[in-house]
């Protein structure tokens, strides 16, 4: 009895280990649109009636975080840079803001 008893609880043991890894799966943070600058679009946009787009998905990972971002419109096997500002002259909506200052 006293080994069915070790097996059993070894099998509950595992189980639990194994149900813990699940937990481990990214969890999404945030979804947001990039939008292009309007002084430089007409340099990487494939057609002129195609305006350039780019969404980003965040997500948390148990040990790291995954950044995906994926783009349509742009010049085919056009290299560039990606960066990022702090304090951007454009809306949510991409639109120039008027109220927009430099320091």
């Amino acid at each position: 009895m006293r080994g069915r008893t070790i097996v059993s609880t070894s099998i509950v043991f595992v189980l639990a280990i194994a149900a813990g890894a699940h937990t481990a799966k990214a969890q999404l943070m945030a979804v947001f649109h990039l939008s292009p600058n309007p002084k430089t679009l007409a340099c990487f946009q494939s057609q002129a009636s195609v305006t350039p787009s780019a969404n980003v998905i965040v997500a948390e990972g148990a040990l790291t975080d995954d950044l995906i971002i994926s783009g349509a419109g742009y010049k085919p096997g056009l290299p560039f840079e990606l960066f990022t500002v702090q304090r951007s002259f454009l809306t949510s909506t991409g639109s120039i803001d008027p109220k927009f200052t430099t320091f």
